[in-house]
């Protein structure tokens, strides 16, 4: 669930006209290179052609969490309900109700 819930917010934030360019070409040109064919390590080298790969990804979710954060894109909590919140409030502690010690 939580990796489909940062799908859509990724969505969202690349539909959002707010956010640069710049930052939705990085994560559009990132995953162009996951998915194409065209490596910088070539296939022939035994096990090492994915390695790339790899670690495009792992700095492709890097980007996504810091623009997702810079963006001020948060799952919303639903289990909060606004009329229940009580702000300005004052309250004191008085030695005297410590209880039996």
């Amino acid at each position: 669930m939580f990796l489909i819930r940062q799908i859509l917010l990724l969505i969202n934030m690349l539909k959002n006209p707010d956010v640069k360019l710049w930052d939705k070409m990085k994560i559009i040109l990132m995953l162009l290179y996951i998915i194409s064919p065209i490596d910088l390590i070539p296939a022939p080298v035994f096990g090492f052609s994915i390695l790339d790969d790899l670690i495009i990804l792992v700095f492709l979710l890097n980007v996504i969490n810091k623009l997702l954060i810079k963006y001020n894109y948060k799952e919303t909590k639903t289990d909060i309900n606004e009329e229940d919140i009580v702000e300005n409030v004052t309250y004191e502690i008085n030695e005297e109700d410590k209880g039996d010690e």
